[in-house]
C-alpha cells in the first residue's frame, strides 16, 4: 500500500486507536494512540492470536480470533459499532472499546483492513450508575405506589359506608362532598395502579418468546368490544411474528388502542389503522387514527410520565399509557414516535428489531 509513513504520521495526530494490516495479518500502522488503548504496540503474532495478545473479550470470554473487527475486515467485512473488552498485563484495570472497521481496496482488490477504535470506559461506568439509579428509583416508586394502595382503599371504603348509612341525614352539600371524596380516591387508585404497571416493567424480566401481533390485536380488540361505539379497527393479517414478551407487548397495544379510542372527534366515529412494514433488521409498525391529533411540537411530550395536552375534565387519564408504551418498546430494543396535526388525527411508528434482543 502507498504512504504509509505520511499516514502513520497523520494516525498519531488523531484521538482514536487506528491500525492498519495487509492482508497477511502485518501490521503496517499502529498509531500512538492504539498504543496507549491496548498497552503495548505492534506484535509479530499472527492473527490467530490477536485475541491472546491483546487480551480482547466480548461478554463471555475470551474472543474468537475470527470475530475480531480487523479480521472481519480483512475477510471482506464492514464492521460497525462493535463493543469489546481489553484486559492484559499492561492494562490490568481493563477498558471497553468501541470498534470500526472495514476493507482497504486498491484497483479492485482488497490489500488489507483498518481498525478505529475508541476508549469508552468511562461512558459505560456512567452507564452503569444510571442504570443502578433509575432501578433505585424504580424500586422506590413501586414500594411507594404499593404502600399508599392500602389506605387509600380504607379511605374509599369508608367513604362508601358513610354515604350508604347516613346519606339521608347529611344535607346535599355533605353528599356532595363525599361524591367528591369517592371521584379523588378513585383518581388517585388509577394512578397509583399505572405507576405500578409503569415500575413493573422497568424491574421485571422479560419473557421472550415468539409474539404473533395479528393474534395480539385480536386479544386488544376483543378486550375493547362493549366500548367500541361504532369505531372501526383495521389490522393484519399480516402483522409480523416478533421475539418479546407477549404481556408486555399487549399492554403497548392496549394502551395505544385506548388512546386512539379517547381521543375520538365529537362527531365522527373513531377509524384505527395498524399496519405494517418489514425492512433488512427490523419491522415498522403504524398505528393511525382520525381522532383530534396534536400539535406537532408536543410529539416529544406526549410520551413524558405525567405530561398531557388536555384537562382530565376533557379527556379521562393519568398521563402515564404513553409514557408506559415507550417504557415497553424500548426495553424491546426499540423505538416509538408520534406524528400528528390538530384535527387530522394521529399516528403513532413503533420499530422493533428482528431477532431477540
Amino acid at each position: 500500500m502507498r504512504h504509509i509513513e505520511a499516514f502513520q504520521t497523520i494516525a498519531d495526530a488523531i484521538g482514536e486507536g487506528l491500525i492498519v494490516s495487509d492482508m497477511n495479518g502485518s501490521f503496517l500502522v499502529f498509531n500512538e494512540e492504539a498504543v496507549r488503548i491496548l498497552g503495548f504496540g505492534s506484535s509479530e503474532v499472527g492473527p490467530e492470536r490477536w485475541s491472546e495478545t491483546y487480551g480482547v473479550y466480548n461478554g463471555i470470554g475470551l474472543l474468537s480470533p475470527d470475530q475480531l473487527p480487523l479480521v472481519r475486515a480483512l475477510a471482506g467485512e464492514t464492521v460497525r459499532g462493535k463493543v469489546l473488552y481489553i484486559r492484559n498485563q499492561n492494562v490490568p484495570q481493563g477498558v471497553y472499546v468501541r470498534c470500526n472497521a472495514k476493507p482497504i481496496m486498491e484497483d479492485g482488490q482488497r490489500v488489507g483492513a483498518v481498525v478505529t477504535f475508541s476508549d469508552i470506559t468511562d461512558l459505560k461506568s456512567t452507564e452503569a450508575e444510571l442504570r443502578a439509579s433509575n432501578d433505585e428509583l424504580r424500586q422506590f416508586a413501586y414500594a411507594a405506589s404499593h404502600d399508599l394502595r392500602e389506605p387509600l382503599a380504607k379511605m374509599k371504603a369508608f367513604g362508601q359506608r358513610l354515604q350508604e348509612r347516613y346519606s339521608d341525614v347529611l344535607d346535599e352539600r355533605g353528599n356532595e362532598y363525599l361524591d367528591i371524596m369517592r371521584s379523588a380516591s378513585d383518581r388517585m387508585m388509577t394512578l397509583i395502579d399505572d405507576l405500578l404497571e409503569y415500575s413493573r416493567v422497568g424491574r421485571a424480566d422479560k419473557r421472550i418468546e415468539r409474539v404473533d401481533l395479528n393474534r395480539v390485536m385480536t386479544e386488544v380488540v376483543s378486550l375493547f368490544s362493549e366500548r367500541l361505539d361504532g369505531a372501526t379497527i383495521q389490522f393484519g393479517p399480516d402483522l409480523p411474528v416478533v421475539h418479546g414478551d407477549p404481556v408486555q407487548l399487549f399492554t403497548l397495544f392496549q394502551n395505544l388502542l385506548s388512546n386512539a379510542l379517547k381521543f375520538r372527534k365529537p362527531d365522527l366515529p373513531p377509524t384505527v389503522q395498524i399496519t405494517s412494514t418489514e425492512s433488512e433488521d427490523s419491522f415498522t409498525i403504524e398505528v393511525a387514527d382520525n381522532g383530534i391529533g396534536f400539535e406537532p411540537e408536543h410529539a416529544e411530550r406526549i410520551f413524558r410520565i405525567f405530561e398531557r395536552l388536555h384537562t382530565r375534565f376533557d379527556y379521562p387519564g393519568t398521563g402515564v399509557g404513553l409514557a408506559l408504551c415507550r417504557r415497553i418498546v424500548e426495553r424491546h430494543g426499540g423505538s416509538i414516535t408520534a406524528e400528528g396535526r390538530p384535527g387530522e388525527g394521529a399516528t403513532f411508528r413503533i420499530i422493533l428489531p428482528k431477532g431477540v434482543v
